[in-house]
């Protein structure tokens, strides 16, 4: 069981009255890094590593939107991003800028939150050669497109189940202009005239082919030759229009049994037959009055293009004339790493409803009707996504009361793959009505931690793996969380870290699962700073070396630095400090031994590299040179022209030195 002691801090920043401070907690320490392992030291000096421009619009002086990820290659990537303009990519490791196009299709830049840009609303999630980049500002939509409507050719298929002698097989189709009932007698075996002739054996194809031509035959004067038959095997097709069509009936004196008319709905899947025409819908009614029970089919064809009235099967489908997509303009957008080693900004394309209607698989409960009803193009209200991540190789995103994960494989399909069953891999969608709004999530190892104003929930999936059959939520502690300033949840692996505000201050939670179970306990890990940081802007782990960083709106040079110390379940030591830094942080990025920084001077954006190995010295020398935006000679980055009238040699950076800055030169 995991637990934390009153973890007194190494030698950190503490900023409680004397009588509760414990020894040697110091008010404020700056650039110091405390670690429990090694004391106190000074904290990792800065690499200059490249300027981040752009040619498109980019405007430095305003605030970015950032991040930085892995990718599978290993490759770190950064990112910077600005409403209308074309998003600066960037190898993390060099700086070196990465060509972004806009795919053909994808309108614009406008996905990205515009009125000035602020970049508290987007968030973004790598998924495999992908950054989906998700704006909490957008309201999902419904796209314009449809199923195809219901032609009024070849809509009407006969299916002649069963063949005896004695026999009478009808069809009656009631049309405005009178009915037309065609109807075929069969007689006793060997009986001379028969229908069949004596000669011709009774069986379901043989009756098929003389009732297409006897219900040809009916409905020339009622339609006016509008509606023909012809038969293949035992299954009729009528084609024509069916605009004058009101219902389509059988009957025998077989039980009922005999035939089966697959016009727009058939009562269980045992009537389907093996043969019909390519296309044909129908709808598969369950055998309980609810719509739950009820799918529908289409027919495939074996050989849709020489033989598209034939053998085939039936798969499932929507039905004719339903709302089936999304809107990619209102969705997550992303940047997808080409082969070129370039990146292309693009709407996502999400899967269609492929089966089922507004009951049987309802859109993502993000996409919500008006006044109760089923959502529709017209008529709908979105529910803007507030935070999104990738984990169990699904996609989950978070929307008001509503957790909504794509299909396990396959992040961008966001409907189910079939309603007649409910496999363990399909979309998990789950709404928690008491809570009025999820601000924020994060995976605590098997269980989604969930934060919202009225407390923290936890959704727990049975056998630990995510299925909708499994997937349940519950409240679990009475911590409120606020996201108004964008800071959102992380996890460490034994913890889940949160934000919280404290009138202009800001305090940081650390939430403790009990047990096995799915209660948490949470504890301020900032208790000792109750006036110190400014509300958190932003926060990121670092698993390497037991770290949590945060930024805040306030004092907006400097980096927060809380560590701490496990010793198996137990937390023995933790420790806060603060790193100081000549230009605004904008954003930031713990990637394996690395803290990547993108820094806002007044002649734009840098980004800068700090070393989070417990290495106190240079290379090659017993001591470490604490200088920010550092530059080797040998870096290349450099220019140096010697004048021989003057015996000098100027030496050009690569960034302006801003007022109150020191320059300093070390050899």
């Amino acid at each position: 069981m995991k637990s934390k002691t009153n973890a007194p801090f190494i030698g950190g920043v503490n900023r409680q009255a004397l009588a509760y401070r414990p020894a040697p907690g110091i008010t404020d320490a700056e650039n110091v890094d405390f670690s429990p392992l090694r004391g106190a030291a000074k904290r990792a000096p800065s690499r200059h590593v490249a300027e981040l421009t752009n040619a498109s619009g980019f405007d430095k002086t305003k605030p970015a939107a950032s991040y930085f990820w892995e990718h599978r290659s290993g490759t770190v990537y950064g990112v910077l991003m600005q409403s209308g303009s074309t998003p600066v990519v960037f190898d993390a490791s060099t700086g070196t800028q990465k060509t972004v196009t806009l795919k053909s299709g994808t309108p614009n830049y406008n996905y990205l939150p515009g009125l000035g840009f602020d970049d508290k609303l987007l968030r973004f999630v790598p998924a495999g050669d992908k950054l989906l980049i998700v704006s909490t500002a957008k309201e999902p939509a419904l796209s314009s497109s449809v199923e195809a409507y219901k032609t009024t050719t070849g809509e009407c298929l006969i299916h002649v189940a069963r063949a005896n002698y004695e026999r009478t097989y009808t069809i009656t189709f009631e049309t405005s202009g009178g009915p037309g009932v065609a109807s075929v007698t069969t007689v006793a075996a060997g009986v001379a005239g028969g229908i069949p002739p004596a000669a011709i054996a009774v069986s379901t194809q043989n009756i098929a082919s003389y009732l297409a031509a006897a219900i040809t035959a009916a409905l020339a004067a009622p339609t006016g030759g509008a509606l023909t038959a012809t038969a293949t095997g035992p299954v009729i097709r009528v084609t024509g229009n069916f605009s004058t069509v009101r219902a389509v009936r059988s009957s025998d004196n077989d039980g009922g049994n005999a035939m089966t008319v697959l016009w727009n709905t058939v009562v269980g899947p045992d009537k389907l037959p093996k043969i019909g025409y390519h296309g044909h819908r129908v709808k598969v009614s369950g055998a309980g009055e609810s719509a739950a029970d009820d799918y529908y089919v289409k027919f495939v064809s074996d050989d849709p293009v020489n033989v598209p009235f034939g053998e085939g099967q039936w798969e499932e489908c929507p039905p004719h004339g339903l709302e089936n997509a999304l809107d990619p303009n209102t969705m997550p957008h992303a940047l997808e790493l080409l082969s070129s080693g370039n990146f292309e900004f693009a709407r996502q394309t999400w899967v269609n409803r492929l089966v089922g209607d507004n009951d049987t698989n309802p859109f993502p409960s993000f996409i919500r009707g008006l006044n109760g009803a089923a959502p529709t193009y017209a008529a709908h209200v979105g529910v803007p996504i507030t935070d999104a991540f990738f984990a169990n190789n699904r996609l989950w995103l978070l929307a008001a009361d509503s957790v909504v994960a794509s299909e396990a494989g396959d992040p961008f399909n966001l409907m189910r793959t079939t309603t007649r069953s409910l496999p363990d891999s399909d979309r998990i969608d789950l709404k928690e009505t008491s809570a009025t709004r999820f601000n924020g999530g994060a995976f605590d190892n098997d269980v989604l931690v969930l934060f919202a104003r009225s407390g923290v929930y936890a959704m727990t999936f049975g056998g630990g793996y995510p299925s909708p059959r499994t997937a349940n939520m519950q409240r679990v502690a009475s911590v409120e969380s606020d996201f108004v300033n964008g800071a959102y949840p992380v996890a460490n692996g034994r913890s889940v870290f949160v934000a919280q505000s404290r009138n202009s201050n800001g305090a940081l939670q650390e939430l403790l699962r009990v047990g096995d179970g799915t209660r948490y306990e949470s504890f301020d890990a900032s208790a000792a700073l109750p006036d110190w940081i400014g509300r958190i802007r932003r926060l990121e782990s670092h698993l390497g070396s037991d770290a949590v960083f945060a930024a805040d709106t306030t004092d907006t040079d400097v980096l927060y630095v809380h560590r701490y110390m496990w010793v198996g379940g137990e937390k023995h030591a933790q420790s806060w400090s603060a790193w100081r830094f000549s230009g605004d942080l904008e954003g930031f990025g713990a990637v394996g031994s690395t803290l990547y920084a993108i820094m806002r001077h007044t002649d734009g954006y840098y980004l800068t590299h700090l070393d989070l190995t417990l290495d106190e010295n240079d290379t090659g020398a017993d001591f470490r040179l604490c200088l920010d935006r550092r530059l080797p000679l040998s870096s290349g980055s450099l220019t140096k022209t010697y004048d021989g009238t003057t015996n000098q040699t100027t030496v050009t950076l690569p960034y302006e030195i801003e007022t109150g800055d020191v320059l300093a030169v070390v050899g």
